[in-house]
């Protein structure tokens, strides 16, 4: 192993930081329940704002500068903007608001102070997002009768700050006092004493994210406090986060966004929330959502000179729709495109004319009995000595027996050449001056070296990642990679672990066989697979939350380029994996059948030693 490469790193610090992850799972071992039957104890319970009732999508509070200066196409705002908030307070010597930063900033720069406050507020309102069940907390207490205060520092105005909190469905709050409005501050702690007289009589706790300003300090005047971790502080606390550190060295606002999502909405979202993901929906939208949203803007970026895209089965069912669907809400023009049957199995027996194409077939990976391999892969009646095969490693004992059935082989093979061109013809109309477009997650280009063969015509081959082993039908065949291992080392993860985007790219229906003809129509033969209803509802479940991803995506399309690293989305995708980050619960959930390369059932984390 590279010594100086990722994986090595990477499970060097896992077991450097092991006990560092268990710390972590005992500090957070407070539920919902417990937490609030702690605050029915209290008259009066009073809530910071900020990342405890709500949050943001931002992984830094203050990347929303960096945002705003990529909006004004201005790389110094960041710099300024902080400038003129600190003018401001040496000119007011209190606690000021935005307006009064806004006129520093007017005063310092001399420009469109007014249209950047309205775009800061703007943006304050659309990224904010509830901390669900800190909600569902608040308003349990309400309905108990409790008096329910906000206490915030902040310089936004008030009106602003009332607009995040009712978009995130907090209202029917007892008061709310802000730091701008009374010049009284919890980390100057001149607001603790305020409080401490406004409900005098009263029992009175505090509960925020901050060690000082609402858990220390409201102590040292006699204000019970309980704190909650924000979802920066929890996330903090996984190894994940020293691997994806690095890439918000350079504010990179797509990087802050993207993770602000994964952590803020998702992952923990909860400040209950335990260490491991342990639903399909945070599941799909945290591992599956990024990638695929990078893949298909990959895709059309790629395409633009295709007449007609191929969403090659069986991944290809959802890949479309969700081409389709990512285009519908990014206002692209969707190109042709055609969910076209192919699989292993039905495009290698259609190329089979020699006994090399036979020898070929052994190197492909199959477990089972060799009667299985006959009519799993080839659709030929075996009556010889049955007996256990594991492929490549038996390849010389199955070889013996492939030439036996060397004849029948070929002449059925004759047949699903003929039924397969019929079937293209069918759907593709005169491929031969088309200008066709092979979508599919990769592993070694299989399908797309058959179909080439099969057609006899170049097609362009766009994929999410590739093996080391590329099958070319010619050298200058044209193979696109998303993540090409040839440009970084850590992308052979990618691929390592794609059958779990496999898994979640499924048809409702079995795996190709062939294709019959019927009064001169070609008619698709499946195998005997079938989608039980409880994967067809964990699919959905998975598809809704990359829709959810696209959509959250849409929402700041009109003021940045989503446009996140590829190392990072790269990272997560592995360390989610890696560390564990997945609960036992929805691993079990994913269990396919491929008879191609197996004639039983299998789990893909079992498969890929991360169960």
């Amino acid at each position: 192993m590279d010594k100086n490469g990722f994986c090595y790193r990477f499970l060097r610090k896992v077991y450097r930081k092991i006990f560092k992850k268990e710390e972590a799972t005992k500090k957070n071992n407070l539920n919902k329940e417990q937490f609030l039957k702690k605050l029915l104890v209290y008259d009066v319970i009073s809530f910071d704002i900020f990342d405890t009732l709500l949050t943001r999508c931002l992984y830094e509070p203050d990347d929303l500068f960096y945002l705003i200066g990529e909006k004004l196409k201005d790389p110094e705002f960041f710099h300024k903007r902080k400038e003129a908030e600190k003018k401001a307070n040496e000119v007011q010597k209190k606690d000021v608001n935005l307006t009064e930063i806004y006129s520093a900033y007017q005063e310092l720069y001399g420009n469109n102070a007014k249209e950047i406050q309205k775009l800061e507020e703007e943006l304050e309102i659309l990224l904010c997002i509830p901390r669900k069940e800190m909600r569902d907390v608040f308003y349990d207490l309400k309905a108990r009768g409790k008096t329910v205060i906000l206490t915030s520092d902040m310089y936004l105005p008030k009106n602003v700050i009332i607009k995040m909190l009712e978009k995130c469905g907090y209202q029917d709050y007892d008061a709310f006092y802000l730091s701008n409005e009374l010049d009284k501050r919890k980390d100057r702690k001149d607001i603790w004493p305020f409080l401490k007289t406004t409900y005098a009589g009263k029992k009175m706790v505090h509960v925020g994210d901050n060690e000082n300003s609402d858990f220390l300090f409201p102590r040292e005047f006699g204000i019970d406090t309980i704190k909650i971790e924000s979802g920066k502080s929890l996330f903090s606390q996984l190894n994940i986060a020293t691997y994806t550190q690095e890439f918000l060295q350079n504010h990179n606002i797509s990087n802050s966004y993207l993770l602000g999502l994964l952590i803020n909405q998702k992952m923990f979202n909860s400040p209950f929330a335990q260490f491991q993901i342990s639903s399909l929906e945070d599941f799909g939208f945290v591992f599956h959502a990024p990638i695929l949203f990078e893949y298909l803007t990959f895709i059309i970026k790629g395409t633009k000179q295709a007449d007609q895209l191929l969403f090659l089965a069986r991944e290809g069912y959802y890949l479309q729709k969700l081409y389709q669907q990512y285009c519908h809400i990014f206002k692209k023009i969707p190109k042709e495109n055609t969910y076209f049957l192919a699989s292993r199995k039905a495009t290698i027996m259609a190329n089979l004319k020699t006994e090399t194409d036979l020898m070929e077939l052994l190197n492909n990976e199959f477990k089972g009995k060799i009667s299985s391999f006959f009519k799993q892969v080839l659709e030929i009646n075996y009556s010889d000595e049955d007996f256990m095969v594991e492929l490549p490693k038996d390849k010389e004992k199955v070889a013996f027996y492939l030439k036996k059935y060397e004849k029948q082989i070929f002449q059925a093979s004759k047949v699903a050449k003929d039924n397969y061109l019929l079937y293209a013809k069918e759907v593709l109309g005169d491929y031969q001056k088309k200008n066709l477009a092979i979508i599919d997650l990769g592993y070694s280009g299989t399908i797309q070296y058959q179909l080439t063969k099969l057609m006899k015509k170049e097609m362009e081959g766009f994929y999410v990642t590739n093996s080391s082993h590329v099958k070319r039908y010619h050298k200058n065949s044209k193979l696109n990679f998303l993540f090409d291992i040839a440009e970084n080392e850590e992308y052979k993860k990618i691929y390592h672990y794609s059958l779990i985007l496999e898994y979640f790219l499924s048809a409702p229906y079995g795996q190709l066989l062939h294709f019959d003809q019927k009064n001169n129509v070609a008619v698709p033969v499946y195998n005997s697979e079938e989608m039980d209803e409880e994967k067809r509802r964990s699919l959905e479940t998975i598809f809704n939350s990359v829709i959810e991803f696209f959509q959250q995506v849409e929402e700041v399309s009109n003021y940045f380029s989503f446009q996140p690293d590829k190392e990072l989305l790269c990272r997560i995708y592995v360390c989610l994996i890696e560390e564990n980050l997945v609960s036992r619960k929805v691993k079990d959930q994913f269990s396919f059948t491929d008879s191609f390369c197996a004639d039983q059932t299998r789990n893909v984390f079992k498969i890929i030693s991360r169960y």
